[in-house]
């Protein structure tokens, strides 16, 4: 089996011993950087699928986390915590303007009526389902859901809004849901990995634990390959 793990951004990248990630997962698989944003991903991704053929994909990076308290519903999760999502959806692709205070002036391609892609007689709609290879994760009763973004929030008003509009979502990203149209049109299976180094809307970088939240996303990756075969 071929496995293609993918990097949103080099500074991700960076932050992983790799060989260290492949002793632990007990084989052999491929990196490769597909770039940040949706466009970009996207453009990356199906490259890197063309050229590469694999069997199965990873997407694993950094993601804001919509922070609950922990009798919250769905589940809180917290930073620095590795999350396997079960779907994602997009949100920004449309027409409108996105904003905390405006609720009622932005409306998603579903709401339109217009898919992002038809393609053999199926439509791609806001919402892709992806590959969770964990039984444990798969057995979880509340599904996790990413929300993949064309402008991270900017606020946490903006974030409360996005959390409000998505009650599934759980974090958000600015790559997913582009890779998983690409691996979609490349009939590949894709599991996404995010680790989570900070509150959703929160822009004070200094306060993000980027590198031990990329770093147990990346041993995640690990486990959910070692046991993919057996799993899948």
């Amino acid at each position: 089996m071929s496995i293609l793990v993918l990097v949103p951004t080099s500074a991700e990248y960076r932050m992983v011993d790799w060989p260290a990630i492949r002793k632990s997962a007990g084989r052999d698989f491929t990196t490769a950087i597909c770039g940040f944003g949706l466009a970009a991903a996207g453009i990356g991704a199906m490259r890197l699928l063309a050229e590469q053929t694999p069997d199965h994909v990873f997407l694993v990076g950094l993601a804001g986390g919509f922070v609950t308290e922990p009798d919250a519903d769905p589940p809180a999760i917290k930073v620095g915590d590795a999350v396997v999502f079960h779907r994602v959806t997009c949100h920004g692709i449309g027409a409108g303007v996105d904003m905390a205070a405006a609720p009622d002036q932005f409306s998603s391609a579903d709401q339109m009526g217009w898919p992002h892609l038809e393609m053999d007689g199926s439509a791609v709609t806001d919402r892709l389902d992806l590959v969770v290879p964990d039984a444990d994760a798969r057995a979880m009763g509340r599904q996790k859901t990413l929300l993949s973004v064309t402008a991270a929030s900017s606020s946490p008003d903006h974030a409360r809004w996005r959390r409000n509009t998505y009650p599934d979502a759980v974090a958000e990203d600015m790559e997913g849901f582009a890779v998983a149209v690409a691996c979609r049109v490349s009939q590949v299976p894709l599991t996404i990995v995010r680790g989570i180094s900070n509150p959703v809307g929160n822009r004070d970088t200094r306060t993000w634990q980027t590198a031990p939240a990329m770093h147990v996303a990346a041993h995640r990756v690990a486990l959910l390959i070692a046991g993919l075969e057996s799993n899948v």
